[in-house]
């Protein structure tokens, strides 16, 4: 049996991932956030249809560094921990999961 720490915190990268046959088959998951292993979790994607936004994939987000929080109504901290609005437009590519070596490290500020 697995213990349980409870105050053992999960942070959360997003991954996207399409389907080109109307979903019958589906690409591999491509990290989009790369900020988990740096604890910031990010909830709550919204992607813009592909039929309104010209040649980029639009995506926002939710992102702050005290996962679960919002659950945690008797917290101190549950009121006053600061989420940031996170928006990123990548190229299609992007979701092309052969751009990447296995084991590469990406941050925010080197994402492509």
């Amino acid at each position: 049996m697995i213990p349980i720490v409870e105050t053992a915190q999960l942070f959360r990268d997003l991954f996207g991932f399409y389907s080109i046959d109307g979903g019958i088959s589906w690409s591999y998951p491509v990290n989009i956030s790369y900020v988990a292993e740096q604890h910031y979790e990010n909830v709550n994607p919204f992607v813009w249809p592909k039929s309104t936004v010209g040649d980029k994939v639009h995506v926002l987000w939710f992102q702050d560094q005290e996962p679960g929080n919002s659950l945690e109504t008797d917290a101190p901290d549950a009121i006053t921990t600061e989420n940031w609005i996170i928006y990123r437009g990548f190229d299609f590519s992007r979701f092309d999961p052969t751009i990447l070596l296995p084991n590469t490290i990406m941050s925010p500020t080197t994402m492509p």
